[in-house]
């Protein structure tokens, strides 16, 4: 719900938790529709859900939203398994040439971008991320999503190119920037980079991996480096559009190196 809710507390709390702040998670929220021909089986697919607790003076509020209501919309109106992109549902019926095309023209493929990974602030604003190489700010108060989504190529230019990201970018302990990587559709590498905070320098790239195209949902930095793991869950993107899901798109060898670089 929309509305903030008053929580009722069983037990005790830590008295220093009181005033402190909220707790903002996000993660899948929907499954099941309105046209009853068709519910998500993946756990990953469920559209996001955006759920805040509140930690006030003296009382637990809790308020949670739906961030891409235009998805559900189109799923409601839908009378079967809609034609968008979806990390891992159950389709025993391959695509056709013409369901291909028309998952790139469709209102539903337009809007469905549906980040329900993570949260994190980019630059004082909280941002929903994924493993797209884009991310939607939205209003911590409120949870009302912005209407539009934002590459990183607004920071870096050559970065328009970039599809795919870490669903948890880093901030650095000392320097406060913000870390992460994207990598390309054009050429197997990643591209590691530095936004800081606002007014303190400009986002710039800290250097480039050469490697395999994996699916890499996270990586760590250290005092002095950050490190990018590339195991062999390897990614192909023609096999994930063909399929219409990334995990048809995923692929493991057991006889690869897992590099750290």
């Amino acid at each position: 719900t929309p509305n903030k809710q008053v929580l009722e507390i069983l037990g005790d709390m830590p008295e220093w938790l009181f005033g402190s702040g909220d707790l903002i998670r996000n993660g899948p929220g929907i499954f099941e529709f309105q046209n009853g021909k068709f519910e998500f089986s993946h756990a990953f697919d469920g559209i996001a859900m955006v759920h805040k607790f509140s930690f006030e003076n003296d009382a637990v509020t809790y308020m949670s939203n739906v961030m891409f209501p235009e998805i559900v919309d189109a799923y409601n109106r839908d009378k079967g398994r809609p034609t968008d992109f979806l990390f891992g549902q159950d389709d025993e019926t391959p695509p056709s040439t013409m369901d291909l095309i028309f998952r790139n023209i469709s209102p539903i493929a337009k809007n469905n971008i549906n980040l329900n990974v993570h949260v994190h602030n980019l630059r004082g604003k909280p941002v929903l991320a994924s493993d797209i190489a884009v991310y939607f700010g939205f209003d911590k108060e409120t949870l009302t999503r912005d209407k539009k989504p934002v590459g990183f190529g607004q920071f870096i230019p050559n970065l328009y190119f970039a599809t795919m990201s870490t669903a948890h970018p880093l901030v650095d302990p000392k320097t406060h920037e913000y870390i992460t990587f994207v990598q390309s559709d054009m050429r197997d590498e990643y591209i590691v980079l530095s936004i800081p905070e606002q007014g303190k320098g400009e986002p710039r790239i800290i250097g480039s991996i050469r490697d395999k195209k994996a699916m890499v949902h996270s990586f760590f930095v250290t005092e002095n480096y950050v490190v990018v793991p590339v195991w062999p869950a390897y990614f192909d993107l023609m096999k994930a559009l063909f399929t219409r899901t990334y995990t048809g798109g995923m692929s493991w060898d057991g006889s690869g190196p897992s590099r750290f670089h």
